[in-house]
């Protein structure tokens, strides 16, 4: 299943890469490879309701996963979702870009299957969400949504974007433990004294 599964990613991802040329080519041609990013499940960085099996995530009703992906220029790209259902009432695919749907749309077959889909993105950091959304008519009983990765495919001489690392916050510097006893000092302290007349000091102008 697994291998049969990577396979048909492979083909549709060759698909919708291969420009038609006209004229005849040659048997020994191949195509340009993809400027591409794949997402597999084990990278989206944030979880809720989902669990990691050997095919990819599983998001149980109203589960969602997100990971944060950086552009580097305003172009359309093609993300293609690897996913299927497990059993009828089909689950309801949802992708937001930055909290605004890109795209939906019933998950209605146990088998592996593409669901792609074409968005403008502006650059610079973009938060990508997948979500098990439930039919309004089924409530909470709608099926597991599985998924195995996202390929976002950039057009011709664009990069692929970046998966864009968490900032970690910087630690502060250690404060220095003083151990041992303070030594304290002993006799008068004479009091500092000023050869500066008071009135001088407050009512002097400034820049004399």
């Amino acid at each position: 299943m697994k291998t049969g599964k990577m396979e048909l990613a492979r083909m549709i991802l060759l698909g919708l890469g291969v420009v038609q040329m006209s004229g005849a080519q040659t048997e020994d041609a191949e195509p340009a490879p993809l400027a591409s990013l794949t997402l597999q499940a084990s990278q989206w960085v944030e979880q809720t309701g989902g669990r990691l099996s050997e095919e990819g995530l599983a998001l149980a009703p109203a589960g969602r996963a997100a990971c944060v992906l950086s552009f580097t220029s305003n172009q359309v790209y093609t993300f293609v979702l690897m996913a299927r259902g497990e059993t009828e009432p089909w689950p309801c695919l949802e992708v937001r870009l930055n909290d605004r749907l890109a795209y939906a749309g019933a998950v209605a077959s146990s088998n592996w299957s593409s669901y792609a889909f074409t968005q403008a993105v502006a650059p610079g950091q973009q938060k990508v969400e997948i979500l098990n959304r439930p039919a309004a008519d089924q409530g909470a009983g709608s099926a597991v949504l599985q998924v195995a990765s996202l390929t976002v495919m950039a057009p011709d001489g664009v990069p692929p974007p970046g998966v864009a690392t968490p900032a970690v916050p910087a630690k502060p510097p250690p404060v220095a433990t003083v151990t041992g006893a303070v030594p304290v000092a002993t006799g008068a302290v004479p009091a500092a004294t000023s050869t500066v007349p008071a009135q001088a000091r407050w009512d002097a102008p400034v820049g004399r």
